[in-house]
């Protein structure tokens, strides 16, 4: 029988502008279908502020672009896609045979609009592992939806047998919905490139954690003695540029390693390349693999998912295990030093390519595979227009207008882009009993930081919604490294410049009130801003105070004028006060809080993923002493210094490491260079491998002036550090008696002989190690932390009513919050 010809196909996509492997695969392959005479209407998101035509012809194809806002999060961007995307679909209904969905985060969105309108529904997995498109369903709030949304749809196509075992055993996609399609490479773009002659190593791809280009600079550190002119160039942006741009200075990299950013067209990049490098955890088919190989440039990568079906070990490349720098440092160096080898490797690659991944090849797959189903697929025309779901009424209402009047419909899509904003901005539904927190700049790593995502992780674990509202500091400069909005770990995450903060968070609390109870605010300054908001939303509010003593949050507020002291007081004398140490309970107190308004609740550690945590030992195994902490008079690492210049020459392989950043690091490389010291201490930045530092270190110290309860402190007895800490009242609660060592405040010879004492008594450091851990274990282990938080907000949102539009605008134009945000701001440190 006659195969029938498909009339056209819907691709469904986030980002068609977009210049990355996922997009430009996806792009590419409806154009060279529709080169193949199948029209390809192509619905995709698009960034607002692009200002790019919502429809237009681009070669073949019909581009429907929906316009999203960065500030809004990607929940309610989706649902505005899906709203668009079946109002573009339902008015080319009788032109289409299908719709192919290119990332799973539309795969549910397709499948619904496939059932509404009686279209099979193909959706594309294309990355597994870790990092993986089954990992991103099971992960999300809206696992539920997302995973029947997938289970429903006609076929799902796997690009590599570690996708296609991950969509049956995880995601429970029956066996014959899931069939196995590849990537592909137009070899019209990417001509055979001559080897260049010298040892350039190049990185495509986007700089973010999956990429592992951490394993890449610690190969290049080892390889540049042993390598003459050798250069690794990154093409790429991502989330890690910035710490990556940190690393390599502090490698010493600057002059090998050369970021040139996101390059539309790569082809002169791998024309001198004489190696391209894919270290990842986790890949799916990669197109920075298939482009090398392609253009005849050899590859070093890792033996993980697609890359190991693509590439055979010294047959089109070199392969590695995941995660070992030594080994992608020795196939490097065995690549640049053989022309011949990369020679014969390289020309396989390509050979192999134009067997198995040409863009026609894998084209011509994909338009059989939905002539198949064009052929099985009959739908049931009664239910043409039935969508089962909470979405129901909307998008048949959305259908019939659509198929009835055969207009434009930017009317009616405006209208339920309004619906889709104010109903569907919470994935997955509602649900009563979160809790919102303000905190300062999240993205910092600092102690105070950390313990809000870890107190945020742990509620979610326990089923409370979590909502974390922070601030950038001083503006909009730091935003374009990082998303305004992002789901970290279960945790909706917004990110507000600091000028727009309390205006900001008050739309954000609004739009998603029916997912918190209670707004919980970390330090003073966020205090004083949650309780003008309480007022505003009509909410109860908690303030956890987290430091004490000199720069503590009561030395703060003293140090206020009169007038603005006794506003701030108001504003929070309503507010609960969680304090974390008995120090600041009796400063609250002191400053007039009433203990009923206070609860004491420390700060907690995850004991056990903190002793997971594998060690890491930037400077091999010589014996090192660690800080880590904010560079600033209050942690006291002047201090320290000193100390260790004390017995530097005494102990000539002990090293002092300083993990951090602040306002004070350019004034300590200088004291360290006066005390002659500068070779011996490491300055290693902000870092986020913290729990390993403090793993792999010998002594833990922290000469602090004035803290809370320390996160540092709870991290570095859970990881078996032994510690020599400043006799603050904080810390006392803390070590307690034989569990670390505590020195007078601000005595450096204390501290010398401290550290000395234990760099010289393996058995006193083991002993404090076990002491250490079971005591954090005892009194401080995050789960109980939690409880204790989860009971405070079940027992303060119990029966809150949450406000309607007309009382929350009431409230929000009279308060006076421009005077709350000028008084808050004095209160930064």
């Amino acid at each position: 029988m006659h195969e029938p010809e498909l009339k056209g196909l819907a691709f469904l996509a986030c980002g068609f502008d977009f210049s990355g492997g996922m997009e430009g695969q996806a792009r590419r392959l409806a154009e060279r279908i529709a080169e193949f005479g199948v029209p390809v209407t192509y619905v995709t998101t698009s960034p607002s502020t692009k200002r790019r035509p919502l429809r237009e012809r681009v070669g073949e194809l019909e581009v429907v672009r929906v316009p999203v806002l960065a500030a809004v999060d990607w929940a309610t961007s989706l649902g505005i896609l899906e709203v668009t995307a079946l109002n573009a679909i339902a008015r080319r209904r009788t032109k289409l045979d299908g719709i192919y969905s290119v990332h799973y985060e539309t795969g549910a969105i397709a499948s619904r609009i496939g059932e509404s309108l009686g279209l099979p529904v193909v959706v594309k997995l294309a990355c597994g592992g870790r990092f993986g498109d089954a990992q991103g369903v099971l992960h999300s709030l809206d696992r539920a939806r997302q995973q029947a949304g997938l289970q429903a749809a006609t076929r799902i196509a796997a690009i590599s047998g570690e996708i296609e075992r991950e969509a049956l055993e995880l995601l429970e996609i029956a066996p014959e919905n899931v069939v196995r399609v590849k990537n592909g490479i137009d070899l019209r773009r990417f001509p055979l490139r001559p080897d260049p002659g010298r040892p350039r190593v190049l990185f495509l791809g986007r700089l973010g954690a999956q990429k592992r280009i951490d394993l890449l600079l610690a190969a290049a550190a080892t390889l540049r003695q042993r390598v003459p002119d050798l250069e690794v160039v990154l093409a790429g942006d991502g989330p890690l540029l910035g710490s990556l741009r940190v690393e390599v200075q502090r490698r010493g990299l600057g002059d090998v390693v050369r970021f040139v950013g996101r390059q539309p067209d790569v082809i002169g990049l791998l024309a001198e390349a004489a190696v391209l490098v894919l270290p990842s955890d986790a890949e799916g088919t990669s197109n920075a693999l298939l482009e090398a190989m392609a253009s005849g440039v050899p590859v070093v990568a890792t033996r993980v998912g697609g890359t190991s079906e693509l590439v055979t070990h010294d047959v089109q490349g070199l392969l590695v295990a995941p995660g070992d720098a030594a080994a992608l440092a020795a196939a490097l160096e065995r690549l640049l030093g053989d022309p011949a080898l990369r020679a014969r490797l390289g020309s396989a690659g390509r050979a192999h390519i134009e067997a198995h991944y040409d863009l026609d090849q894998v084209a011509r797959q994909h338009v059989e595979l939905f002539t198949e189903l064009k052929a099985q697929h009959r739908p049931d025309e009664s239910r043409l227009l039935v969508l089962p779901g909470s979405r129901a009424e909307v998008l048949r209402a959305t259908t019939k207008a659509s198929l009835r009047t055969g207009r434009d419909g930017v009317v009616s899509t405006a209208k339920l882009v309004a619906d889709q904003v104010r109903r569907w901005s919470q994935p997955g539904g509602a649900r009563a009993g979160g809790v919102a927190i303000l905190v300062r700049d999240v993205d910092a790593l600092g102690g105070m930081e950390r313990q809000a995502m870890a107190l945020a992780r742990g509620l979610v674990a326990i089923g409370m919604p979590v909502t974390l509202i922070t601030c950038t500091a001083p503006g909009l400069a730091r935003l374009p490294e990082r998303s305004w909005y992002e789901e970290r770990e279960g945790v909706r995450l917004y990110r507000v410049p600091l000028v727009l903060y309390e205006s900001a968070a008050a739309g954000i609390l609004y739009r998603n009130r029916d997912r918190w109870n209670v707004i919980y605010a970390v330090q003073l300054m966020m205090g004083a801003i949650g309780a003008r908001l309480g007022q505003v939303l009509d909410a109860p509010v908690v303030v956890k105070l987290a430091c004490g003593g000199t720069w503590g949050d009561m030395s703060a507020l003293q140090g206020l004028a009169i007038r603005d002291r006794e506003q701030v007081l108001r504003g929070l004398s309503a507010a609960q006060l969680v304090c974390i140490s008995d120090e600041i309970a009796a400063e609250a107190r002191q400053m007039g809080f009433r203990a009923e308004h206070m609860s004491r609740i420390p700060n907690g550690v995850d004991v056990d993923a903190v002793a997971a945590a594998a060690p890491v030992q930037p400077l091999g195994d010589a014996p090192t002493i660690l800080f880590a902490g904010r560079l600033d008079r209050q942690k006291g690492v002047d201090l320290l210094l000193h100390a260790f210049a004390t017995f530097a020459e005494e102990l000539p392989l002990a090293r002092l490491l300083l993990a951090g950043s602040g306002p004070q690091a350019k004034e300590l490389r200088e004291l360290a260079a006066q005390l002659g010291v500068a070779e011996r201490v490491a300055f290693l930045g902000r870092r986020d491998d913290v729990w390993g530092l403090l793993r792999g270190c010998t002594v833990c110290a922290l000469p602090s002036r004035s803290e809370g309860i320390s996160n540092t402190l709870l991290e570095a007895l859970a990881a078996g550090a032994p510690v020599v800490a400043s006799d603050i009242s904080p810390n006392r609660e803390v070590i307690g008696e034989g569990c670390g060592v505590l020195v007078p405040s601000d005595d450096v010879g204390a501290f010398a002989h401290a550290l000395r004492t234990l760099l010289n008594r393996p058995a006193d450091r083991s002993r404090l190690a076990l002491l250490g851990r079971a005591r954090v274990r005892e009194a401080f282990d995050m789960p109980r932390v939690v409880e204790a938080h989860a009971e405070l907000f079940a027992q303060l949102g119990a029966g809150r009513a949450r406000p309607g539009a007309l009382g929350f605008t009431r409230r929000f134009v009279a308060s006076r919050g421009g005077d709350v945000w000028r008084l808050s701001r004095r209160l930064l440190p």
